[in-house]
């Protein structure tokens, strides 16, 4: 029998940094792949095309690791207050690219919680994703009782916002689960549907991702946008419909995360820093911090797209 018990995996996970935790057991998630299967037949995915992909994975988690029997959830909060911008000489800045790449954090802290796991339960194993994989992470954390999916389809935890990252741990050990998180408490407000600059968040809580900021000017890769693209000042992601979200200017965490340093470099970064820089030496510079993604032609692409759009504006 394992040594292993929710109660004591939940007090290792907080140890080694993570704010939040819920426990739950694999999923069939056919409705939400044939969600997603109609959302992509929509064209709202636009070139995120690995979204029509690994469809099996989706549904089954157990295919990742066929030994999972528990699917750890954790939470790390990130936020600042939402009356925080990122504004550089560039442009806006998504206030989740402000700070060190959350891949390497978040995975980083599963590797010392599984050596903890380890130490306690030497037969105890697993694997451990952020974004690295196809899994439907928001629909696992409701099944894990940390929150629920905001009209802006982004996970909100209670009395803690929205202003973290999603990491999925799965365990070989069979452990108590938490109860699914039932309720939605968006109730009837429309401050996310009406405040975004693009109009990508749709009635039925959908997202249009085409006409998302974050989606044009991070997943897509052309030299240039479309001019009828507009992304309002942002040259990396987009924070609006999460800033005026009432759980985040109600119950953001305010104090800066110890894990999560305001990069300096970047906040000061104008247009001719960036076009003195080779590629290879801004992702070498940038190499720890989620913009060098998309790499300087990205940004600079971004910059310029703003300029044209808005001549008179200050970025």
């Amino acid at each position: 029998m394992s040594k292993l018990n929710s109660g004591l995996i939940k007090q290792f996970a907080l140890s080694v940094g993570f704010h939040s935790v819920g426990i739950t057991k694999p999923h069939l998630l056919t409705e939400h792949l044939n969600r997603l299967q109609s959302w992509n037949s929509s064209g709202f995915n636009g070139q995120m095309d690995y979204l029509n992909k690994n469809f099996p994975v989706r549904e089954d988690i157990s295919l990742l690791f066929p030994d999972v029997k528990s699917v750890i959830v954790t939470l790390l909060h990130y936020d600042k207050p939402a009356t925080f911008s990122v504004e550089t000489p560039l442009g806006k800045l998504s206030k989740y690219a402000a700070g060190p790449d959350y891949h390497l954090i978040i995975k980083d802290r599963f590797a010392l919680l599984l050596n903890l796991l380890k130490e306690k339960d030497p037969l105890a194993d697993g694997r451990y994703f952020t974004d690295s994989a196809p899994i439907f992470e928001r629909e696992y954390a409701r099944l894990a009782g940390l929150g629920w999916v905001g009209k802006h389809t982004l996970l909100i935890e209670p009395k803690k916002g929205s202003f973290f990252f999603i990491g999925i741990f799965l365990l070989n050990s069979d452990l108590e689960t938490d109860a699914p998180f039932e309720i939605n408490h968006c109730g009837t407000c429309r401050a996310c549907i009406d405040s975004c600059p693009t109009s990508a968040i749709l009635e039925n809580g959908h997202l249009d991702a085409v006409k998302c900021i974050s989606y044009q000017s991070i997943e897509v890769k052309s030299p240039e946008l479309s001019p009828e693209v507009n992304l309002d000042g942002w040259v990396w992601g987009c924070d609006v419909c999460q800033d005026v979200c009432p759980w985040n200017q109600r119950f953001s965490l305010v104090p800066q995360p110890d894990w999560f340093p305001p990069n300096q470099l970047l906040h000061s970064l104008s247009e001719k820093d960036l076009t003195a820089l080779s590629e290879n030496q801004f992702r070498k510079k940038f190499s720890r911090f989620a913009v060098s993604r998309r790499g300087r032609k990205g940004l600079l692409r971004n910059f310029w797209h703003n300029k044209l759009k808005t001549p008179n504006s200050k970025f």
